[in-house]
Formats: C-alpha cells, sequence, structure tokens
C-alpha cells in the first residue's frame, strides 16, 4: 500500500482525469485529478451523494439507539442524510448565520495576519506556520461554536 499515489496515476493516464472504480460493496468511488474536473463534477452533483460511512462510528452509534437515533450526517446516505442535512444545516449556514460571525472572524483573521508578520523570518519564511495556521483555525472554530 505504500505505492497506491503511484497506482492512481497510472488509472488516471489510462481512464482520464475522472474515474469510478466499485468497492466490495457495490458503492462507486470517482476519483478527480485535474481542477477543471472536480468543478465539473461538483456543479452536475447528486443531491443525495454517496461517500463512504466512517464505519467504526457508524457501528458504534447503531450498537447505542438510546442515545443515537441515527449514525450521524457524516455516516448517512440517501433520504436520511438529505432529511438530516436539511434540518441540521439550514441555520448554521444561512446568509444571516454567517453575517453575524464575519465581524469577528475579520478580527481574528487581522490578528492572524499580524502574527505571521511577526513570525516571519528574514528570508520571508513564517517558522511554524503548520502550527500556526491550527491554532487559527481552532479560534475561529471555537467563537463559532461558543458564541
Amino acid at each position: 500500500m505504500n505505492k497506491l499515489h503511484e497506482a492512481y496515476e497510472d488509472m488516471f493516464r489510462r481512464y482520464g482525469p475522472i474515474f469510478a472504480e466499485t468497492t466490495p460493496g457495490g458503492a462507486a468511488v470517482v476519483s478527480i485529478a485535474e481542477r477543471a474536473a472536480l468543478e465539473a463534477v461538483l456543479r452536475n452533483s447528486n443531491k443525495r451523494p454517496y461517500r463512504p460511512p466512517t464505519e467504526i462510528v457508524q457501528v458504534y452509534r447503531k450498537s447505542r439507539p438510546d442515545r443515537y437515533a441515527t449514525t450521524g450526517l457524516v455516516n448517512e446516505q440517501g433520504d436520511n442524510w438529505v432529511h438530516l442535512r436539511r434540518h441540521l444545516t439550514s441555520e448554521i449556514t444561512s446568509p444571516q448565520t454567517m453575517q453575524g460571525f464575519l465581524p469577528q472572524l475579520n478580527c481574528i483573521c487581522d490578528d492572524f495576519i499580524h502574527l505571521l508578520n511577526s513570525c516571519r523570518r528574514p528570508d520571508g519564511a513564517v517558522y511554524g506556520f503548520e502550527q500556526l495556521t491550527n491554532r487559527m483555525g481552532l479560534e475561529c472554530k471555537y467563537y463559532m461554536t461558543l458564541s
């Protein structure tokens, strides 16, 4: 399995920038190699997409019906996924909700830019960039979750 990237390079050469594989369970998994192809797929995507579930979470949630009514938005498929998505995400993804978060998120991003500038080395590189971006992402998530 350490040469999986080479296998995919070969499949993209043989089949083109978009191809589908069928899993042992019968689900189609689409692989995309080019930005334009991804854009075409996203513009024409199904209202009920199939995303392979996280099996361990799915098994656990099914084993605990006293705690979980479903396997969760990430693991559900088809009509159950559409129902959960419509009821769980409509308010949090509405333009009005997002507009309420923007002023503080802009402040967080401004602070982040100042932090990057203060951490910049003479050659222009920022030491610990990945860690800094992870911290900024956490701050944004916590703000949106807790406010």
